[in-house]
């Protein structure tokens, strides 16, 4: 969910297809949300503290570097 600041209405963050309900850990930093996808894929929101029409997600890299499964 985001809103602009300021504003008391909420609303859905559109996320790609394949990320879509598939969350499991994100992270905001300064302007941009990393978010991980069951898989370990992660993903970048950049340029947040700018109008959303500058938002873009970007798929970086994953699978092996990044595991949600519980520790040996």
């Amino acid at each position: 969910m985001v809103r602009h600041r300021g504003e008391e209405q909420w609303r859905h963050l559109s996320t790609p297809d394949c990320l879509d309900g598939n969350i499991v850990s994100m992270s905001i930093n300064g302007d941009s949300l990393i978010a991980l996808d069951k898989d370990g894929w992660m993903y970048t929101l950049s340029n947040l503290l700018s109008s959303p029409a500058r938002w873009g997600w970007i798929r970086a890299w994953g699978g092996d570097p990044f595991s949600t499964a519980g520790g040996n």
